[in-house]
This record gives C-alpha cells, sequence and structure tokens, in this order.
C-alpha cells in the first residue's frame, strides 16, 4: 500500500480526527509512575545492596523508580548532545547523578530545590549514581502552604 505524496496532509489529519474520536484524551497524558518515596539522604551502600537483590532488571522487572526532594542540583557539566552529570550534596557524602535530558533541569536555579524522580544504578567506577528522570518544583500539598505558624497572641496582662 502507497500513499500520494499530495494525499498525506488529508490522510494525516483524517487520522488523527479518527483517533481523536476513539482514543480518550487522557490515554496521551503522559504516565509519572513511582514506586516509592526515598530521600537522597537514605541512599547507601547497604540500601543499595538490598535493592540490587531484585535484579536482573529488564522489561519484565524494571528498575525501581523513586520520588524525592532535592535540596539543589549544583554544578553540572555536559554529557554527550543533550545529558548533564553533577554531584547532590548531603550529610553522608555526595551522590553522582546523570541525566539524559538535561532541558528538564536547565530551569531550575543550581540553588534551587526540586522533586525529582529517579532511579538507582552502579556507574563505571562501581558509586552508586542516581540517574534523574523528570524533575519539577516542589509542590507543597494545600495544607502545608496555606498552614503558617499559629502562635496564639499574647494574652495582655494588666500591670
Amino acid at each position: 500500500m502507497s500513499l500520494p505524496t499530495a494525499l498525506w496532509d488529508e490522510f494525516r489529519e483524517d487520522a488523527r480526527a479518527h483517533f481523536a474520536a476513539v482514543i480518550p484524551s487522557y490515554r496521551f497524558e503522559r504516565l509519572e509512575e513511582v514506586d516509592a518515596e526515598l530521600a537522597i539522604e537514605e541512599i547507601d551502600g547497604e540500601l543499595f545492596s538490598l535493592l540490587e537483590r531484585l535484579e536482573p532488571h529488564g522489561m519484565n522487572n524494571p528498575r525501581p523508580i523513586f520520588t524525592a526532594e532535592v535540596a539543589s542540583v549544583g554544578a553540572t557539566r555536559a554529557l554527550g548532545a543533550s545529558g548533564a552529570r553533577g554531584r547532590l550534596r548531603r550529610s553522608g557524602g555526595d551522590l553522582e547523578w546523570l541525566c539524559w535530558r538535561r532541558e528538564i533541569l536547565e530551569e531550575f536555579p543550581p540553588e534551587a530545590g526540586f522533586q525529582a524522580r529517579y532511579r538507582l544504578s552502579r556507574n563505571r567506577a562501581g558509586r552508586v549514581e542516581a540517574e534523574i528522570l523528570d524533575a519539577r518544583p516542589i509542590q507543597r500539598s494545600t495544607m502545608e502552604a496555606l498552614s503558617l505558624r499559629w502562635e496564639p497572641e499574647m494574652e495582655q496582662t494588666a500591670s
């Protein structure tokens, strides 16, 4: 089957209209799955050794995806045409990271915090490394955003 070039635009518009009519729009929304919340501070060799027991990873057994608030991405350096790498500062020592989509981190100033979706692996040097899959501004819950520290008014006492 072939399609003359002159009919391509008409075919494309008809196909888009057909798919829009038969496929619910939510099916085209990006799904961001997370297996667990895991603070960057909690990552250490012992935890990673436990995660390695879940291997081998593949299509039917993907690497777990975690989420955490990251204080800042710090200094970065280019990795190939579109990636970046650096170190996340934490009390237990820096955690190396890489991201294959540098543009998702470029919207944050180096000192700005963000919510990251990531997975863990060992790099070529054998150190634990976080692969940042996605990043967005930190979202506070409505209650957190609305709650101001409430302090009862000091009762005025008569002197």
